[in-house]
């Protein structure tokens, strides 16, 4: 039989304080093999403090750049954020984001971002950033190019994980 915690106890009022809608305008992307560590979080706690550990840049040959994150710019309006669990207790994480302008630049890097193999840390409007993907378990994109009602690409972060993800307060490298 499996082991069932409840953390109903935890559970206090939660009050006060302004709450922003949508995200920040900026999220912060990698590859997985662009790190080597991401620490665990804190013990009774859902935030990960320790920074992300990269991977070291090789002479080669082939030579290899040090890992880091990419900035990654959208518009400030039509981006979302939600994380819920499903019936078999996995969490199932959307970020959705709108680049505007078709360009054949932006169609080309968006050709070549497949697999699950994406991390990522996204921040709302009220300073808190979440980790999305993992090591071992990558987030995968999917881009849609339209332009009606607007002109742009409607990109959409999919992640499912058996937590939800994690706040994360350390430093980034970019």
């Amino acid at each position: 039989m499996a082991n069932c915690t409840c953390s109903v106890a935890e559970i206090e009022a939660f009050c006060g304080g302004i709450n922003a809608p949508d995200l920040d305008r900026m999220l912060s992307i990698t590859c997985q093999d662009e790190l080597l560590a991401i620490a665990a979080p804190g013990t009774g706690t859902h935030t990960i403090t320790d920074d992300i550990t990269y991977r070291a840049a090789v002479t080669g040959p082939p030579a290899v750049a040090e890992g880091k994150f990419y900035k990654w710019f959208f518009s400030k309006d039509n981006s979302s954020y939600s994380s819920e669990r499903d019936e078999n207790g996995l969490w199932n994480t959307e970020v959705k984001i709108f680049i505007p302008k078709l360009q054949s630049t932006t169609t080309y890097t968006f050709n070549g971002l497949t697999g699950e193999n994406l991390v990522l840390v996204v921040p709302d409007r009220n300073g808190e950033e979440r980790l999305i993907g993992s090591l071992t378990n990558g987030a995968s994109v999917s881009v849609k190019e339209t332009t009606s009602p607007k002109n742009g690409y409607e990109v959409t972060v999919k992640w499912q994980s058996a937590y939800a993800p994690y706040y994360y307060t350390g430093a980034l490298s970019y």
